[in-house]
């Protein structure tokens, strides 16, 4: 079963914290100030929870202790691992026991300074995937504000299609940042960019599909690149990181700074999709009655939006084929993640073939409005994974990361 949150709160850059409806915050009533830590939030899944609480001094060290409701203060598990953002403090808490209460302290490091709150792990039943499906929070218009124009370039020569873009949507935006004196949102200011990728005309199924992990995955005719994966990995309670378990960018546990169209922006100012680019389908008024195409991967074929046409000659909202594993991680919570397969991380999911409207790369053979015989295409979805996870064709070497 799907489901979608929506945001009520803006977000950090660095731990990337956000308050959306469907997930357990600190209990307020429970919550007490001290004179140097105050506003403490707590985001949870069913077995972590990231902590963040904004510092009245100038403090820069803290204890973290925490343990099931109703603990005494000291016999908890406790570290000094958090975080120290300039004024926020932050520190990730694995392990936990899906709907359960517990309670946690953070202390001011050679100080009796004491903030508390209390919190509940989501349920076995639930899921902590996120993706903002709303474009009424974007607000901002980034090309009157940059005072520069969204562009998006094409060539082609014999069988190749160039591509350039500047990385300025040419629809709304969110506010980047949000509040550079406290780093609530992400700290990073959308900028022109220059950059050129090349696609075949002619894109071809290959024998197997190629992981998009290391790639951009294509470019919209927003403007704008897309990029799946993340660079976050899982972090234990002590601070140790395990990158095979990557950390999913739609998901409300550890959010990543996103804004109303699923993107954010790096900190050479690049701004890229990591879901469905929601203020890009109003500006081009996608109601569903029609295919929309809106880029290309880079194999060369081509994106569209939400809808495909069924074997009925119908136009339908398309459903990607990945669920939840079923059962539990099998993680101790400190060096590899702990608990049931919630969504947080990509490899919380698998692809279960026909289970939804399109293959493993999330994409389908069919007619589009440019090929009446049909075509191979993909289909953003409003659905984990919303861009494709894989190339069906072979991506230019233009789309990866680092030197070529």
């Amino acid at each position: 079963m799907k489901r979608f949150f929506q945001c009520l709160a803006p977000a950090f850059f660095g731990a990337f914290l956000i308050a959306c409806e469907g997930e357990d915050d600190v209990d307020t009533d429970n919550f007490t100030n001290s004179d140097v830590v105050t506003e403490m939030v707590v985001n949870v899944s069913q077995s972590a929870a990231v902590v963040t609480w904004l510092v009245a001094d100038n403090e820069t060290s803290w204890t973290v202790e925490y343990g099931e409701s109703g603990f005494t203060q000291g016999t908890g598990t406790s570290g000094t691992d958090a975080d120290n953002l300039g004024p926020f403090g932050v520190s990730k808490i694995s392990g936990l026991s899906a709907g359960t209460a517990y309670d946690i302290y953070v202390t001011v490091e050679g100080s009796s300074e004491t903030a508390s709150a209390s919190f509940t792990t989501l349920g076995t039943n639930e899921t902590v995937f996120f993706i903002q499906t709303d474009a009424s929070d974007c607000t901002v218009d980034i090309q009157s504000s940059l005072g520069v124009t969204s562009s998006y370039s094409e060539s082609i020569n014999g069988t190749t299609r160039t591509i350039t873009i500047n990385d300025v949507p040419n629809h709304m935006v969110g506010t980047f940042p949000t509040d550079t004196d406290r780093r609530i949102g992400n700290p990073n200011a959308i900028s022109e960019q220059s950059n050129s990728y090349s696609v075949t005309t002619q894109p071809a199924l290959a024998n197997s599909s190629t992981n998009a992990q290391g790639y951009v995955n294509g470019v919209l005719f927003s403007g704008v690149g897309i990029e799946v994966y993340t660079a976050e990995s899982f972090t234990g309670f002590t601070g140790e990181t395990n990158q095979q378990w990557n950390r999913n960018a739609l998901q409300s546990v550890d959010d990543l700074g996103l804004d109303c169209n699923n993107a954010h922006v790096q900190p050479g100012g690049q701004y890229h999709y990591h879901g469905l680019p929601s203020a890009l389908g109003g500006e081009l008024q996608i109601d569903g009655t029609e295919m929309v195409k809106i880029g290309y991967a880079g194999d060369g074929f081509p994106y569209y939006y939400l809808y495909f046409e069924n074997a009925n000659g119908e136009i339908e909202q398309a459903e990607a084929s990945y669920e939840l594993k079923s059962g539990e991680r099998g993680g101790d919570g400190i060096s590899a993640p702990s608990g049931a397969y919630d969504g947080e991380y990509f490899q919380d999911y698998e692809f279960v073939d026909g289970s939804g409207d399109l293959d493993e790369c999330n994409g389908r053979f069919g007619p589009t409005p440019e090929a009446p015989n049909g075509e191979y295409y993909y289909v953003v979805t409003a659905d984990f994974p919303s861009f494709p996870l894989c190339f069906s064709g072979t991506p230019d070497s233009s789309f990866r990361f680092g030197p070529q």
